[in-house]
């Protein structure tokens, strides 16, 4: 099924989403079923797989914030009179609570007596939904003090997250347990299995923030041809400056490999991601349509997200495919189920863009019968 592109609508936008995410399911089932003796880096396969798969959440993290930032902007509404801030708020509070909820450690809501330490170190983990979920209170935050200060939002916003990814090593190398509690110690650092702790990986959504803004800004600009050469261009710019940045720190701080230098992979993740944005705004351009299926996946994300964690990895409540399939596959047999996850994802938010206004309109005429 085809789509004509909306006239309002940035498809690209859409697409990164939707590629992001369906990345995400297959990297994570492949990541959690694939026999340790297949994951090796003299395998070319293997390797390819690998480096994509960290480009995969920055992908995600940004498109969020562009989106958000885009919706925010879009309407040229001050600050208080602006309704997409509550539903800011009230997003931050729902991927927050989403995240604990997916990591809660008991099946008991009220008894806690059970627990074991490795099961409240997952709890506290910090993943992609929870640094979403800050990385958008960030930018409304960020977007409040550059109205009353009077500054341009995007030069708040870039100064800020340029700042996160340059001072990143600096926080994740500090012991922050000696200052706060695990709860709250674990967005920090990495201790505690955090996956996506704040520093840098929030600089990822509130960049997004920033194209977000420029969009928002420059109507319909998607659509030229010279807005594909800029964010290559900037892509480009962002990609060197990545290792103007390493060589700084190796020759002026300390020597460290370029892939564990934090700094320096947040500008290179950055620029990579701006580079794939130009390549799905060439598709958007060139393509009179676009697959309908990607469209709604790239709209669903969170229900894709959620979804498919709780198949492969479970929670408290369900067991997943970790369970009884946890790293025993061959490569042949990880992939075909990737493949499938991937598949039925698409087609769960496929129903569920179908069929959830019709169970919606149901649900509004029995609550108004019922008064």
């Amino acid at each position: 099924m085809m789509e004509n592109k909306p006239a309002n609508r940035i498809v690209f936008i859409d697409l990164m989403r939707a590629f992001a995410v369906l990345m995400m399911v297959q990297g994570h089932t492949i990541n959690a079923l694939l026999a340790e003796e297949y994951r090796t880096f003299d395998s070319v396969f293997y390797t390819i797989w690998h480096s994509l798969r960290g480009f995969t959440a920055p992908i995600f993290m940004f498109s969020s914030g562009t989106v958000f930032t885009y919706l925010l902007m879009n309407k040229g509404l001050q600050f208080r009179e602006n309704p997409r801030v509550w539903k800011g708020v009230k997003r931050f509070l729902l991927l927050v609570s989403l995240g604990y909820f997916l990591r809660f450690p008991t099946s008991n809501i009220f008894d806690f007596s059970t627990v074991t330490e490795r099961q409240w170190n997952i709890f506290y983990t910090i993943d992609a939904l929870h640094l979403i979920g800050f990385g958008l209170l960030a930018i409304i935050i960020l977007e409040f003090i550059s109205e009353n200060l009077g500054i341009k939002n995007y030069f708040v916003f870039g100064i800020t997250a340029a700042i996160i990814f340059l001072v990143a090593p600096i926080i994740t190398s500090i012991n922050w347990d000696a200052y706060l509690s695990r709860f709250f110690s674990a967005y920090f650092f990495y201790k505690y299995g955090s996956i996506f702790p704040l520093f840098p990986w929030i600089g990822f959504v509130i960049f997004g923030g920033v194209f977000g803004n420029y969009l928002a800004k420059n109507k319909n600009v998607f659509r030229e041809k010279k807005f594909v050469y800029q964010v290559v261009l900037v892509g480009i710019l962002l990609v060197g400056f990545s290792f103007a940045v390493h060589y700084f720190r190796v020759y002026y701080i300390k020597p460290v490999y370029f892939w564990t230098d934090e700094s320096a992979l947040s500008f290179f993740r950055l620029g990579v991601v701006l580079l794939m944005n130009s390549v799905m705004a060439i598709i958007a351009i060139k393509s009179v349509n676009v697959p309908d299926f990607f469209r709604i996946a790239g709209k669903h994300t969170l229900l894709i997200y959620v979804a498919h964690l709780v198949i492969i990895y479970g929670s408290a409540w369900l067991p997943g495919l970790l369970v009884n399939f946890g790293q025993t596959l061959n490569s042949s047999q990880a992939i075909t189920l990737a493949a499938g996850m991937v598949v039925s994802m698409i087609m769960m938010a496929v129903a569920f863009d179908k069929y959830s206004p019709f169970v919606k309109e149901k649900i509004f005429i029995w609550n108004r019968n019922k008064q």
